[in-house]
């Protein structure tokens, strides 16, 4: 069982904060385009960002599964930027003023995604300490 340090401390904080956050927004208006931008953004924050954190420095996981998981982090904030761009532009009331960039996002987004994934374009190496854990 893992330790409770004060960075285990912050990651369950912080999850706890987001989740909350994410369910209390969503359940105030469930049909509201921003509110669900919102809980979107939040939940592949906390999945894309905090759990990785959390899962390198907690349990000893198999070598393929470490070298995947960097990449997936990366896809994650890919798709992170996309609610957060379009909740931004919710929030502020100008959704309609950027059609050309919207139609950008929603294309270049995915394709880094995927790079992210499935080449090793932001993600050169991974360095294995002695305990194994990259």
């Amino acid at each position: 069982m893992p330790s409770l340090n004060y960075q285990n401390i912050l990651f369950i904080l912080g999850t706890s904060i987001g989740i909350f956050l994410s369910i209390w927004v969503i359940v105030a208006g469930r049909k509201e385009r921003i509110n669900q931008l919102f809980s979107g953004m939040v939940l592949l924050w906390i999945i894309g960002e905090m759990t990785p954190y959390f899962i390198f420095r907690t349990f000893s996981l198999p070598k393929e599964i470490i070298l995947l998981l960097p990449k997936i982090e990366v896809a994650f904030v890919f798709i992170f930027f996309i609610f957060l761009y379009f909740f931004t532009l919710k929030f502020l009331g100008e959704e309609k003023k950027f059609p050309l960039l919207n139609k950008v996002v929603l294309v270049v987004a995915p394709i880094g995604a995927i790079l992210a994934i499935f080449t090793n374009s932001f993600q050169q190496e991974v360095i294995f300490t002695p305990d194994g854990k990259g």
